[in-house]
């Protein structure tokens, strides 16, 4: 069955760090959790990452119907949505912290230290969003209630989000949008760089 594609929409929402970030890929060269960085040494927030904390926040299994993708033995559609890593746009601060692992009883278990990228960082989230014929999904509305849940905190992101870490400022949301006919236009954007690929 044919689903034709409507309408391509790119979202590049501006973020500064609002509160640290721990967010590790479980390599431990210079502490018990080094933030994630790709082969080059920068730091990022990989796309994954954050497409699971808007999942999450939505409440969406993964064999419910949404926007985000879903599968259900026969039945399934790939996510509307691609999200880019983040990569932070100024070099950011990064630092050590220690912390301690608690049992039940709030006894110390394990003592371990870890690397932040401190409060101030700023960086880029894109998203992709295609909208296709039989789509019934309110793409504009549920993406601004999810900008809105970032702004407000209530989507965090990284590790240690109940000590307060991963909160994200939005500083700025631009839009572009393609329609279906608008190929030339659409493939002439895709040839700059752009992070939502």
């Amino acid at each position: 069955m044919k689903n034709p594609i409507q309408k391509r929409k790119y979202y590049a929402i501006e973020i500064i760090l609002k509160s640290p970030l721990s967010v590790s890929g479980g390599i431990s060269e210079y502490t018990d959790s080094d933030v994630l960085r790709n082969g080059n040494g920068d730091y990022f927030i990989p796309g994954t990452s954050i497409a699971g904390a808007l999942r999450n926040y939505l409440g969406q299994k993964k064999n419910q119907k949404s926007m985000m993708g879903f599968s259900d033995g026969n039945d399934g559609k790939m996510s509307s949505l691609y999200i880019s890593d983040l990569y932070f746009t100024s070099e950011p601060v990064v630092s050590v912290r220690d912390g301690v692992e608690l049992s039940e009883e709030k006894t110390v278990l394990n003592k371990f230290d870890m690397q932040i990228i401190e409060t101030g960082a700023k960086g880029t989230i894109f998203i992709q969003c295609i909208e296709r014929e039989q789509d019934v999904f309110p793409f504009d509305q549920e993406i601004s209630c999810l900008i809105q849940a970032i702004q407000s905190g209530e989507i965090r992101f990284g590790a240690n989000k109940n000590r307060g870490f991963g909160r994200l400022e939005v500083v700025s949301v631009s839009q572009i949008q393609f329609e279906a006919e608008e190929v030339d236009q659409w493939i002439a954007f895709q040839g700059h760089d752009h992070e939502a690929d």
